[in-house]
């Protein structure tokens, strides 16, 4: 039961944090645009906080853990764009939100 109510609640989850980081990408998209930060093609130039992490684990020798940890941060709306581990990256400006 409690594997069940957690699987719902993971997917749920899941799929509002990726709504949110979407948002966050069309807005830092917008508001880069507002601000004239537009390349030659006219695609808009996003600046972009980014910050990662591999952990190690402490026991034994050097092992590396199976996966690490990331984040893009936009610079206008301060709103994260990406939130994933090494296994599933979500990167909503790079997906053409």
């Amino acid at each position: 039961m409690y594997d069940k109510e957690h699987n719902v609640i993971s997917e749920a989850w899941e799929k509002l944090a990726y709504l949110e980081m979407e948002e966050a990408a069309i807005s830092e998209k917008e508001l880069a645009a507002q601000c004239g930060y537009v390349g030659k093609s006219g695609i808009p130039l996003v600046t972009v906080t980014v910050d990662g992490s591999w952990a190690k684990r402490s026991y034994r020798t050097n092992y590396s853990s199976l996966s690490g940890a990331a984040a893009v941060i936009g610079a206008l709306n301060r709103k994260a764009a990406l939130s994933g581990n090494e296994k599933q990256v979500l990167c909503c400006l790079c997906l053409g939100s």
